[in-house]
């Protein structure tokens, strides 16, 4: 299913793919498996940005999925408060809230690999796999730019990361890495 996105108002472009109409002035379509980059002034978000060396503007990233017309994020958040961080799925509304800046990216591949890399994002969220404090590629918690990269693995077998940064002798996977992986376009 595809939506129409302007100003975070949700409009349904239709109930099939077909029915979708193209996007119009400030509206964005939006379909299963696309990414969403987020940013913000937290102070997990400035640490999270010091992951990626070329653009500081954005900290935080999810995978999209649509069902009864509504748009989903699912996101690997990281520990807040009393909260423990976790995969989990939000509305685009509130996955938004807190964030000052967003952008949307479509995986230059098939609707049905971007369907499965959305069906993956779901089941790690419905497993309730944990958020990776560690930042270990190797464990099987994540964070969020981890979960896109393994989603996009298990559907298409691409690696958007071949080339990951060494930081404190961990391998890590930055907001950079996802959004200039070549496999990705800005959805405009």
């Amino acid at each position: 299913m595809r939506l129409l996105v302007g100003a975070l108002s949700i409009f349904v472009g239709g109930p099939s793919h077909a029915a979708c109409a193209p996007p119009q002035s400030t509206l964005v379509s939006i379909c299963d498996g696309d990414v969403i980059l987020s940013g913000s002034d937290t102070l997990a978000g400035a640490l999270a940005r010091l992951f990626s060396p070329v653009d500081k503007t954005y900290s935080h990233a999810g995978i999209i999925s649509i069902a009864a017309g509504v748009i989903y994020v699912t996101h690997a958040a990281p520990p807040s408060g009393s909260e423990p961080g976790s995969v989990r799925t939000d509305n685009l509304v509130d996955y938004l809230s807190g964030s000052d800046t967003y952008k949307f990216l479509r995986l230059n591949q098939s609707e049905e690999v971007r369907s499965k890399v959305s069906v993956y994002a779901l089941a790690a969220a419905s497993e309730g796999l944990s958020f990776d404090t560690g930042f270990s590629l190797s464990s099987k918690e994540v964070y969020c730019t981890e979960l896109i990269w393994k989603a996009v693995l298990s559907a298409s077998s691409l690696d958007m990361a071949p080339k990951r940064r060494v930081i404190n002798s961990r391998e890590i996977i930055s907001v950079d890495d996802i959004q200039y992986s070549g496999f990705l376009s800005e959805i405009e």
